[in-house]
């Protein structure tokens, strides 16, 4: 269902039980936060692309909004641990001036974005990405340690983000 985005800089999005929202701005940037059972989780986390080395987010001029929702029953091809899994969200796709939009998920055990580009080129060169998590409190977290290079990504060993305590 489109939503009127003129001049509109902040969009709300719950996940389907309603314990998850996440908060989108876009006014000077695109912006997020995340909050679990009303407590805030993540505030103010900005995103950006830099797509040959042209930065997508800042400034970020929203076009056009739309959300959905999203519930079906999934029967991945190399079994889990269920045979089948229930993908259910809520999300909203903010369409920017630019050639690019991006669309936010909220699931009900997590929240998820992801850029989008119809750009003229027919090949672009991403250099960069920008995802701040900024957490809020004494949160803790864990970053999985891989060497795999096999991968089209790789996580450096040791990663930890969070307060440690002795």
């Amino acid at each position: 269902m489109p939503v009127a985005a003129v001049a509109q800089s902040s969009f709300d999005l719950r996940s389907p039980d309603k314990r998850i929202e996440v908060r989108i701005r876009t006014a000077h940037q695109i912006s997020y936060d995340v909050l679990l059972k009303g407590r805030a989780l993540l505030l103010d986390c900005p995103l950006s692309l830099d797509v040959d080395h042209k930065k997508l987010g800042p400034d970020a001029k929203v076009l056009s909004a739309k959300t959905r929702s999203y519930d079906q029953i999934v029967e991945p091809p190399v079994r889990q641990k269920f045979a089948k899994i229930r993908e259910s969200y809520n999300e909203v796709r903010l369409e920017m001036d630019g050639g690019y939009a991006v669309t936010f998920r909220a699931y009900n055990e997590g929240a998820a974005y992801r850029f989008e580009t119809a750009l003229p080129q027919t090949q672009v060169k991403v250099y960069g990405e920008e995802v701040r998590f900024n957490f809020t409190g004494d949160s803790i977290v864990f970053y999985p340690h891989s060497q795999d290079t096999s991968r089209d990504w790789h996580i450096p060993e040791g990663i930890f983000l969070g307060k440690r305590t002795a």
